[in-house]
């Protein structure tokens, strides 16, 4: 419960949610590894894809909490729309279609 003081409520110790003002600084993994969440994909499936251990995800995911000034996965995926990943993530999935479609290539 806040306390009051001269009349005004105390803020909560807690950081506001994403209300960062200067973008995170964020490692080449850490952005791979938001990507990869924001197309939906597990711990695992991210550990395959990236050829890491799971438990090395995870340590990507909290610390990706803490930079993005989240404080849920939910959080970070919104830090991704904010700055722009998502469209990194639609790419990736446009080469990915690419690759596979040898009729996309031809036309």
């Amino acid at each position: 419960m806040p306390s009051k003081q001269n009349g005004d409520p105390k803020p909560d110790s807690k950081q506001v949610p994403n209300q960062q003002t200067k973008p995170a600084k964020l490692t080449r993994r850490e952005k791979q590894v938001m990507i990869l969440l924001c197309m939906e994909n597990t711990t695992k499936q991210i550990a395959y894809t990236l050829r890491i251990s799971r438990h090395t995800v995870e340590s990507h995911r909290k610390s990706l909490i803490r930079k993005t000034g989240s404080v849920s996965m939910a959080g970070v995926i919104m830090y991704a729309v904010r700055n722009k990943y998502v469209a990194q993530a639609l790419l990736f999935l446009l080469h990915d279609f690419l690759i596979d479609c040898p009729v996309a290539l031809a036309v």
